[in-house]
């Protein structure tokens, strides 16, 4: 019963978050107003905003002027869901959990808002990072050794990229991305969730070359594989015994 209601609560907050990823590019106020279709700005019925069973039961298409709602509302709710399972299984500690939550899903808005516009303002990346060292301070307490060495371990290299290629291969934001992940896995995992970023962006890099849908110039939006790489690391840690050598 516990678990429908989580997924219940966390589909209801990954609607928050499409709007609040998506609906300040129009802007609009991610906090106030009344929902409206993008399209022919029909102001939404209660009924039409209960996460993926609206979406369903409409068949995708606004009931107002039929035309086909985007598949980015229920995708990133689904999406939430699943970062929020991740962080209660990867945390117990309960200040912990609901920090790590709130940081997933800052995560989640800056990679969405990266991935479609290739830019993150400011208070976003801010955000990521105050919340990443609140879940550190919360997880692990105040050990200046490990937030040190967490923090400079997941910065450095992103910050050498910046730095050399003039923002060509990584921007600003990927280093606050690259903060996060250090400050939440922490000292023992920052060298792995690192490497582990750089192998899912080249990965999926290669294929979008080879699939003729980017080249070597085109510029990859890389603060999305790095949260990834910060739910993998995080939860096979947690979940394994000897997965990861030191």
């Amino acid at each position: 019963m516990i678990i429908i209601v989580l997924i219940v609560l966390s589909l209801f907050w990954g609607s928050f978050l499409g709007v609040l990823a998506s609906r300040r590019t129009i802007g609009a106020s991610a906090l106030w107003g009344r929902s409206k279709c993008l399209k022919c700005k029909k102001t939404l019925n209660w009924f039409e905003l209960i996460p993926i069973i609206s979406f369903l039961f409409l068949k995708g298409k606004c009931s107002g002027c039929r035309k086909r709602i985007s598949y980015f509302y229920p995708v990133v709710e689904i999406l939430t869901v699943v970062i929020v399972l991740l962080a209660i299984i990867s945390e117990n500690n309960i200040v912990a959990t609901i920090i790590l939550i709130f940081a997933y899903s800052v995560m989640l808005v800056g990679s969405i808002r990266d991935i479609l516009w290739q830019e993150v303002e400011s208070w976003i990346l801010i955000a990521i990072v105050v919340l990443s060292l609140a879940y550190a301070l919360a997880s692990r307490g105040f050990v200046i050794q490990d937030l040190v060495i967490s923090l400079v371990g997941g910065i450095i290299i992103p910050l050498l990229f910046v730095v050399l290629s003039h923002e060509k291969w990584m921007g600003w934001g990927d280093v606050f991305f690259a903060a996060a992940l250090g400050l939440i896995l922490g000292q023992k995992y920052v060298y792995w969730g690192i490497v582990s970023s750089f192998i899912i962006g080249g990965l999926f890099a290669i294929i979008l070359i080879a699939t003729g849908r980017a080249n070597l110039k085109s510029r990859i939006s890389f603060g999305p594989f790095i949260f990834v790489a910060v739910l993998i690391v995080k939860l096979l840690s947690v979940l394994t015994t000897g997965f990861f050598p030191y």
